[in-house]
């Protein structure tokens, strides 16, 4: 019987506009980030990227994205290739994604990550209509 690795523990889940990473340092750089999109229509588009930081690792693991809405069903979900190894548990692996989420109506949701099929981290995300402009 084969077993599952330990689930990693998410140390940053965070949800932004854009992320760069710097070629001399290899530092990330956030832009962006926050927890709401406005949209003058819906249903839209979100174009998002993700940044997340696991540790306590032991294995391979298939990181998967949903976006869920308040009742708890998933709107939609993307297995992210290829699966990450992570044999050493002391490090702190980052990965990023970038992601095209469809946002079928304006309402609160959840961002939520998994790891082989099983929650890691979960984020708030707002979607929001673009008020219209005064005057």
């Amino acid at each position: 019987m084969e077993r599952n690795p330990a689930l990693p523990v998410a140390q940053t889940f965070l949800i932004c506009r854009s992320i760069v990473q710097d070629k001399r340092t290899g530092e990330f750089v956030l832009i962006g980030p926050g927890l709401e999109f406005i949209s003058p229509r819906f249903p839209t588009t979100a174009e998002v990227n993700v940044f997340v930081q696991v540790s306590s690792c032991h294995g391979s693991y298939r990181p998967e994205l949903r976006l869920q809405n308040l009742d708890g069903q998933v709107v939609w979900s993307q297995a992210l290739d290829p699966p990450f190894n992570a044999p050493d548990p002391l490090k702190i692996h980052t990965l990023t994604f970038h992601m095209r989420l469809p946002i079928p109506q304006p309402c609160k949701y959840d961002v939520v990550l998994l790891a082989n099929g099983e929650e890691v981290g979960r984020r708030d995300f707002l979607a929001r209509v673009q008020p219209a402009p005064i005057g």
